[in-house]
């Protein structure tokens, strides 16, 4: 019998890589570092989301302004340029008009995020839970300009 877990994430082999492969692996060092600042943001979005009821109503007008508010708009930045690395121009505007109607926009950054995680993977390399671990794909940039 096989001793290889067949449900392990693919591995990329860092000595595999070619002068020809860095472009590519460019752009998935690209997409693992957008997707890490949306998963990120949106997680500070829903701490501060756990912190908004505990504040006085006298403050929460400044605490939607100045935390929610630059919060909201970069996960909408963030997500924009997240579409246009993994999505055609076509389907990554349509991603980010939605991404600006509040609730869908959690379903919008669910999907990018879904596909820049198969796109990442695709590429050999593993996806944790906060996204990818940028590392390697650096590690395997640098060896694919050497070979």
């Amino acid at each position: 019998m096989n001793d290889k877990n067949i449900y392990s994430s693919p591995e990329a082999n860092l000595n595999n890589f070619t002068k020809q492969d860095v472009p590519r692996l460019e752009k998935l060092d690209l997409i693992a570092k957008w997707q890490k600042c949306l998963v990120y943001t949106f997680l500070v979005y829903f701490i501060c989301s756990g912190i908004l009821p505990g504040i006085s109503e006298n403050y929460a007008v400044l605490v939607q302004l100045f935390i929610y508010l630059p919060i909201y708009l970069a996960i909408i930045i963030f997500n924009g340029i997240l579409c246009w690395q993994i999505y055609s121009r076509t389907v990554a505007v349509l991603m980010i008009i939605l991404g600006i109607i509040p609730i869908i926009n959690f379903l919008v950054v669910l999907i990018a995020s879904s596909r820049a995680t198969s796109q990442v993977r695709k590429g050999g390399f593993k996806v944790g839970f906060l996204g990818a671990n940028r590392k390697p794909i650096q590690e395997a940039i640098k060896m694919a300009r050497v070979n």
